[in-house]
């Protein structure tokens, strides 16, 4: 797949940036400074204090609006078309299961993901304006299945938790399907984007460690994603399909 092709990606997709060099070195700029904020916010040494912890807080949410910054420069410099089917489908997944972990009382995946649903149904809107079809694959039509499921279960049950666990199928379904896509089309994903959201749901991991059940579930199975498709992406700029290593 040719780097500077006019593409539509799907809902978790983050391709096709052009071999845009200045992006890519102000993208990592931006995660060194995030890590340097890790550094000293020591997460992991000890108890943190109360002002320490919002903190945190707000570098998971500003990571989780950050990641999304070279996808939305991608988009409106018409290097990518966003499929609103897919958008759409992981929106409303993540949509019910944020409502039911507050209906639990949990903030945690509110903290981890909802500025992610924020930039979703901005993209969403987006794609709409261009004009983009309402053309939901096989596998969208799955993930809306499994939302539709997902808030019968919670009612017929009572149980909020239900609901959570079942769109936590259908996230790993959409990253099984990210992670074939992937290989399939070396580096169609962008390496930064899925860093720095590694680095926000690891970060998401360690902060809520007392979390439990669906809710530490969830927050795991992003990170995990993550580190998926982190780590395939890296083989693919390090080894080559030539087998030779890169620099």
């Amino acid at each position: 797949m040719r780097q500077d092709m006019r593409c539509f990606t799907g809902a978790k997709g983050g391709q096709c940036f052009g071999g845009n060099y200045l992006l890519e070195c102000a993208s990592s700029t931006c995660m060194v400074l995030c890590l340097f904020v890790l550094r000293r916010l020591r997460v992991l040494a000890g108890p943190a204090s109360r002002k320490e912890r919002v903190e945190v807080k707000a570098t998971i949410i500003f990571l989780g609006f950050a990641q999304y910054i070279p996808y939305f420069i991608s988009m409106f410099r018409g290097r990518t078309r966003p499929s609103v089917s897919g958008w759409l489908c992981f929106a409303l997944s993540l949509f019910v299961t944020l409502v039911a972990s507050l209906f639990m009382g949990s903030i945690s995946i509110l903290v981890s993901c909802g500025m992610g649903l924020l930039c979703q149904i901005f993209i969403i809107i987006a794609g709409v304006r261009q004009g983009v079809a309402f053309m939901p694959s096989r596998m969208e039509i799955f993930v809306l299945w499994m939302v539709a499921f997902s808030g019968v279960a919670w009612f017929a049950s009572g149980d909020a938790s239900v609901a959570i666990y079942v769109n936590l199928i259908a996230e790993v379904a959409g990253t099984f399907f990210i992670f074939l896509k992937t290989l399939r089309h070396p580096m169609s994903e962008a390496l930064l984007t899925w860093g720095m959201g590694l680095l926000g749901s690891g970060l998401a991991v360690i902060h809520f460690n007392d979390e439990t059940g669906a809710h530490y579930a969830y927050l795991l199975n992003v990170f995990l994603s993550n580190l998926l498709i982190v780590g395939l992406l890296l083989y693919q700029r390090f080894v080559p399909a030539d087998g030779k290593r890169g620099p």
